[in-house]
């Protein structure tokens, strides 16, 4: 019998790649499932997006989340968090560099 990994999700990369902000992530115990990028700031509706678990070469990720610039109310501090959902399971990542200013690219 195979050990079960204990599912968890690393945010990787969360960065202003114009016009986009960038979240990147990796996916340990789950094959399969769902990933929801959640992008909040005090006083703002939190900017949504979801994708599902795929595999590359031998990790499991989140599809690269794209959001564009425009869709935020303003370029200031936001704070970025994943959560992965897989076989009734869930758990969430934090950007360990929040909170992302969107006024600053690379």
């Amino acid at each position: 019998a195979t050990t079960a990994v204990p599912l968890s999700i690393t945010v990787t990369r969360a960065s202003v790649v114009s016009p986009d902000l960038q979240v990147g992530t990796l996916v340990n115990g789950a094959t399969n499932g769902s990933c929801t990028l959640n992008v909040s700031q005090g006083g703002q509706q939190t900017i949504t997006q979801t994708e599902s678990v795929q595999q590359q070469n031998n990790a499991y990720s989140c599809p690269v989340f794209n959001i564009p610039l425009s869709e935020f109310p303003n370029q200031n501090n936001w704070n970025v968090s994943v959560t992965v959902t897989s076989n009734g399971q869930s758990q969430s990542g934090q950007w360990q560099a929040n909170p992302v200013n969107l006024s600053s690219s690379d």
